[in-house]
């Protein structure tokens, strides 16, 4: 019995060492290209990705006064998107706009909303139609939310 499971073995001894090889050699590659793609991001960024040609005009960034929210609307105005700024406080908003069209030459529109009110999302639309040149509500497609 013992002689017919080492021939057993040995017949299956090479496929599965190859399958070991080829399965070895798969994962590696994958991980290789994984890594070489989040250093091509680090290094170059995803500017690509990210752009007003690709997204649309506009770019509505809410908690825009300070901190992240505000280094994404920087940003997002580098790259060249109008920025809807959205916040609580009408005066840090102003602030904002001012700092970021100077800055970086866009256009920029602000809406002071407390997110912790129920009615939000009406004085958002209100504020987009009193405005009216930039149709919030019909081609939401042109925008980029960014929380």
């Amino acid at each position: 019995m013992s002689s017919g499971g080492e021939v057993v073995l040995r017949a299956v001894e090479a496929p599965l060492f190859w399958l070991g090889a080829l399965t070895a050699a798969w994962l590696s590659v994958c991980s290789v290209c994984r890594l070489l793609s989040g250093i091509r991001v680090w290094v170059l960024g995803n500017g690509r990705l990210v752009s007003p040609a690709r997204l649309g005009k506009w770019a509505v960034v809410t908690g825009a006064t300070d901190g992240i929210g505000k280094a994404y609307a920087e940003e997002l105005a580098r790259r060249g998107f109008a920025i809807v700024l959205i916040s609580r406080t009408q005066e840090k908003l102003d602030d904002v706009s001012k700092e970021i069209s100077s800055k970086c030459g866009v256009e920029t529109k602000t809406i002071a909303v407390d997110f912790s009110s129920v009615d939000i999302y009406s004085k958002i639309e209100g504020r987009t139609r009193r405005t009216g040149d930039w149709s919030f509500g019909q081609q939401r497609r042109n925008f980029l939310f960014v929380p």
